[in-house]
């Protein structure tokens, strides 16, 4: 019988996605990487200390995982959570405080629920990002931000998939995804071709 933090931990490495799954979605997701961001803030954040939770068993991939592009989640203010944070956290049983020092990827008040790939990477849906814009200080211009991007992201996929298509007209996999550009005219004159 599993405990609960196992069962967590069992969860997140079974509930990761496989790249071409969140690239080729309905929803549009974004990675979370920092040239990402700051293609989407127009600029680097500052760097920032912050509060990251873990383990001892985990402290060792902490450790190793200084000055890589690897992300971690951290708090720069606990506010009143402090005492329910002493006893873990989601993914490990915590005990362990550490500040760390680097560059945010993203900032929140709130959870992103982004999902992770089996390469590690988070992503983020898009509609999302946008309910975030909705509580910034600047909604407006990254209103606009993540529409250009949702646009861009649209055109990029619709190009690589009518690639694919193109050069693999017997795969299902890539076929499949035709329906989300039924309405498009480029992508219903190409998959016609086919």
């Amino acid at each position: 019988m599993l405990r609960f933090r196992q069962y967590t931990q069992q969860l997140l490495i079974e509930r990761a996605e496989e790249v071409k799954t969140l690239v080729f979605n309905i929803q549009t997701h974004i990675p979370l990487s920092k040239k990402m961001m700051i293609r989407l803030k127009g600029g680097e954040a500052p760097e920032k200390y912050g509060i990251h939770i873990t383990s001892i068993d985990n402290l060792d991939d902490l450790l190793r995982i200084q000055n890589s592009a690897k992300q971690i989640s951290v708090m720069t203010n606990v506010g009143g959570a402090m005492e329910s944070l002493l006893g873990g956290g989601v993914a490990t049983e915590g005990g362990i405080w550490t500040i760390v020092h680097g560059y945010p990827v993203i900032e929140s008040g709130s959870d992103f629920w982004s999902l992770q790939d089996t390469q590690g990477r988070r992503w983020v849906r898009i509609d999302n990002l946008k309910k975030q814009a909705e509580r910034s200080q600047n909604e407006d211009y990254y209103e606009s931000e993540i529409e250009k991007m949702h646009v861009e992201f649209h055109d990029l996929k619709r190009e690589i998939l009518l690639g694919a298509v193109k050069k693999f007209p017997k795969d299902l996999y890539m076929r499949n995804f035709a329906h989300i550009y039924e309405n498009d005219d480029l992508a219903r004159e190409k998959a016609n071709k086919i």
